[in-house]
């Protein structure tokens, strides 16, 4: 499976075989990934994405799709894993007036960038290249202006997704108000309940 794919490895059967059970349809969004982008382009990806679903196009879409099926977007939940389910947080933290999510569904997601800070400071480097710096700077260099990336063959961009934890160029891409846990705390408004799971034992993303 690639990474950054809607169909990542485990988690996305698991929630099929909810949905399924359930009656619910999935939608789930391709957005720009990191080095190519910036997190503050990911977040206005999300945005379109709840926009988009939660509009008459959306439902006019799935009704050409498939006669006879309707959307009902008062009973809608967001869910995912590492920076899925940083992305689902921050939806229903900052995007919540055009998802109305009832429900946050969240498998180890990935750090806010604030939070991470602080384990950096303290030395928390799991998975972290020795050449981080080095590493992210080479393949910043190879990236084409204008290049979007939405997934890639696993595990091709590990050592890059662990070197943009701690390599100085980080902040150019991260360090952005939207991004951060205090800033989605000041702007959240109705929060639905919220399930996070995460391994106690985890020092890479959680």
């Amino acid at each position: 499976m690639p990474t950054g794919s809607s169909l990542t490895r485990h988690t996305a059967y698991r929630v099929l075989e909810l949905a399924e059970a359930e009656g619910a349809i999935v939608a789930s969004p391709a957005y720009r990934l990191m080095p190519e982008a910036t997190g503050a382009d990911i977040l206005a990806d999300i945005h379109d994405f709840w926009r988009w679903v939660t509009s008459a196009p959306f439902a006019s879409a799935v009704a050409a799709r498939w006669p006879g099926l309707s959307v009902d977007t008062s009973r809608t939940a967001a869910t995912g894993e590492s920076a899925g389910g940083y992305l689902a947080l921050q939806s229903a933290f900052q995007f919540q007036g055009e998802a109305r999510l009832r429900i946050v569904l969240a498998q180890y997601p990935s750090m806010f960038p604030d939070i991470l800070d602080g384990h950096l400071a303290h030395g928390d480097a799991a998975g972290v290249p020795p050449d981080a710096d080095a590493l992210l700077r080479s393949y910043l260099t190879s990236i084409k202006p204008g290049a979007i990336r939405l997934a890639s063959p696993y595990p091709e961009m590990l050592e890059v997704a662990f070197a943009l934890r701690s390599a100085a160029r980080r902040g150019e891409l991260m360090q952005n108000e939207r991004l951060m846990l205090g800033y989605a705390l000041r702007v959240a408004k109705e929060v639905p309940p919220m399930w996070i799971m995460q391994g106690t034992d985890d020092t890479i993303v959680g």
